[in-house]
């Protein structure tokens, strides 16, 4: 895994704990399998904002996007980005009682997810899709988070 963040020492220090989080994470056995690389990158609200705007044509930030950026042959996902905001995490983590570094791990799992073949558009794949971070972030000993 790779973590980009930029040039400030608040979002160094949260992808490291992120980093952390994440080896815990992927250490869960029977868990969802995973592109093989993903990169994770931290950003703000204005490159977020940009971001959503370029790929989805929405001009407001958002938690998490992710990119599939390679296949195998069988069609699934090796390679991924996961983009994640911390300023939306800020945020979050004040309104629904959670820590940023809750909030951030909860949107690395989202976007893993994604990547794994998982969606949220309707609300039967919504539920699954929340479902299945819960019981992977339980999984791990970190709790629920987002239906704490």
């Amino acid at each position: 895994m790779r973590f980009d963040v930029e040039d400030h020492a608040e979002a160094r220090d949260v992808a490291d704990q992120l980093a952390r989080d994440l080896e815990t994470l992927l250490a869960v056995p029977d868990r969802p399998l995973v592109p093989d690389e993903v990169s994770f990158t931290i950003v703000r609200d204005a490159e977020m904002l940009a971001l959503h705007e370029r790929f989805t044509g929405d001009a407001s930030t958002t938690d998490v996007m992710s990119f599939e950026t390679a296949h195998d042959t069988t069609g699934r996902v090796i390679e991924g980005d996961v983009v994640v905001c911390l300023d939306v995490a800020t945020r979050e983590s004040v309104a629904r009682t959670t820590s940023v570094r809750q909030e951030l791990l909860l949107y690395a799992l989202h976007g893993l997810l994604h990547l794994s073949g998982f969606d949220d558009l309707k609300p039967d794949d919504h539920a699954r899709m929340h479902e299945a971070e819960d019981a992977w972030l339980e999984s791990a000993g970190f709790g629920r988070v987002f239906r704490p």
